[in-house]
Order: C-alpha cells, then sequence, then structure tokens
C-alpha cells in the first residue's frame, strides 16, 4: 500500500541526522503525526480496496474508490475500536483495535498540544507502533480482512454478531452485494 509506506518512510527520515543538523522535538512530533497518518491511509485503502474494488477507479467514471476511500472517517474508526466486542477478531486485528487509538492520541497531542514534547524515543515507539498495526492486519487471511472491513465500514444497529462465523445479517448482505458487483461470490 504505497501511500501508506510513504508516510512511514517520512516519518522515519525526520528522525535522521541532516548533516551537522540534529532532529528536533518538532521534527519528533511531525514523525508521530505522520505516523498516525500513514496507518489511516493504510486503513482507507484496505476499505476502498475491499468494498469497491482496486481497479474500480479505471473502470468508473466517477471514482467510486476515491470517494470511499475519502469517506472514512477518523471518529468513526475511533468509536469502533473503543468497542468492547472485539473477540471475533484474531490477535493480530485486535491488536491493531488496541493501537490505533494510542496513535491517534499521540497524534492530537503532537499536532494540538503546544507542550508536546516528545523525544526521539517516542517516536520511535511509535513508529514501530504503526508499524505493527499495518503489519497486523496485513498478516490476518483475506476474509478476515474483509469481516473487519465490514465491522468498520456498517452500522452496528445491534451489532455484526460474530460477522467472523459468517452469521447472515443485514450487514454481512451489504458486503455480499459488492463482492457480487465485483463478480467475486
Amino acid at each position: 500500500m504505497n501511500t501508506s509506506m510513504g508516510f512511514m518512510e517520512s516519518a522515519h527520515r525526520s528522525l535522521l541526522a541532516n548533516g551537522d543538523i540534529e532532529p528536533t522535538v518538532y521534527d519528533f512530533r511531525r514523525s508521530i503525526s505522520t505516523v498516525y497518518y500513514a496507518v489511516f491511509h493504510y486503513l482507507a485503502e484496505l476499505c476502498a480496496t475491499v468494498i469497491v474494488g482496486s481497479r474500480a477507479e479505471k473502470l468508473r467514471p466517477k471514482g467510486a474508490w476515491r470517494e470511499f476511500y475519502r469517506s472514512l472517517s477518523h471518529s468513526r474508526i475511533r468509536a469502533v475500536c473503543m468497542r468492547s466486542d472485539h473477540d471475533q477478531f484474531s490477535n493480530g486485528i485486535q491488536n491493531f483495535l488496541q493501537w490505533y487509538p494510542v496513535l491517534q492520541d499521540a497524534r492530537e497531542s503532537c499536532d494540538y498540544e503546544n507542550d508536546a514534547m516528545p523525544k526521539i524515543a517516542d517516536a520511535e515507539l511509535i513508529i514501530e507502533i504503526g508499524i505493527k498495526c499495518i503489519e497486523s492486519v496485513e498478516s490476518s487471511n483475506e476474509t478476515e480482512r474483509e469481516d473487519f472491513v465490514a465491522w468498520l465500514v456498517l452500522d452496528h444497529r445491534g451489532g455484526i454478531a460474530q460477522v467472523r462465523n459468517r452469521e447472515v445479517t443485514n450487514d454481512l448482505d451489504f458486503l455480499d452485494y459488492f463482492k457480487k458487483k465485483r463478480n467475486l461470490s
């Protein structure tokens, strides 16, 4: 996923000395913020690709993939991560759901609190957490990633009970609809 890895590389580069110039607290703050956005863009790309399909942007004149990518909400993801019903997912997805709000809190602190003074070790830790977030989702199988995306983007009025076990719900019918449109059923 190019955008997310580009952001992650940028976060890492901002921690490196540039000749005689050592990185400052503001470089650390920028690095931490950038890591959060790397993970957010990874998630946006994953969701758009699962729901609309990777080739959809080229095939659809209105850019459905791009519209879906841009529709993902920071607050929505956080709310879903804060839910307590993560047990239907593997440890990898559960780790992502645990770490994402940590990244978001760190980013908000660095972006909005004038007295935020992270050290290089803090920025390095956040980079490590960001990489683990992405790796934990990527290491999940395709079915679990699809279930995770459905769980993230769909309204949980009453919840998706045991999405992982493929119980039939209106929410899964929604995901199945998009799979059929992509000829993946």
